[in-house]
């Protein structure tokens, strides 16, 4: 009995990768809004009962192709110096995920903002991620320091990360031409982490 169920579940982890992999190339390929549940089956060669066995949603895949390819980043490039501020920790973290977004066009991070807009939702900070944990060590170092703003506090401070970076993320998506090539995104990103700080 044990055997069959390990044989079902490595099925399962992999009729999902399957689903995983057919709608990054197609997202890739078309807009987000083109490509149907049905696409996703038939480029995966899978049925709609699959898809839904794994996903309640186009939504909810597209969620888990973001954040978990974002999360992999950060664990392979996230590097902090010697005795890290609140500020590198922020900041590290702001570039990080814009140097992500960067390495993986505008496309999935379009796409990203505008289902988390439809949906009236974010994944931006949920349990268990390394993004979570991460801004979680970077506001409480701020705290530790005494150097959050006024009036703010952890989750207070969560909100305002994920406002700061959900907006410059947009901005960055929607530039273009002589806008996006004079722009100095690094810069202004660093400026925008000071905002959060004293």
């Amino acid at each position: 009995m044990a055997r069959r169920q390990t044989k079902r579940s490595v099925q399962a982890a992999s009729s999902r990768n399957i689903l995983l992999k057919a709608a990054t190339t197609l997202f890739h390929e078309h807009e987000y809004a083109d490509v149907t549940v049905d696409d996703i089956c038939a480029a995966a060669g899978l049925t709609k009962g699959a898809f839904y066995y794994h996903f309640a949603s186009k939504e909810e895949l597209h969620n888990q192709l973001y954040t978990p390819q974002l999360d992999a980043y950060l664990d392979a490039h996230y590097r902090l110096p010697e005795e890290p501020t609140a500020y590198d920790r922020l900041m590290e973290l702001a570039r990080c995920t814009f140097q992500f977004s960067v390495e993986n066009d505008q496309t999935l991070t379009a796409q990203s903002i505008s289902v988390m807009v439809n949906q009236k939702s974010s994944y931006l900070y949920s349990q268990p991620r390394t993004h979570t944990r991460l801004l979680d060590e970077a506001i409480d170092a701020a705290v530790s320091e005494g150097v959050l703003r006024p009036k703010t506090d952890h989750q207070e401070t969560i909100l305002l990360y994920a406002c700061m970076m959900t907006g410059f993320l947009l901005k960055w998506v929607s530039s273009s031409g002589e806008e996006s090539r004079t722009t100095d995104w690094n810069k202004l990103l660093s400026e925008e982490i000071r905002l959060l700080l004293c």
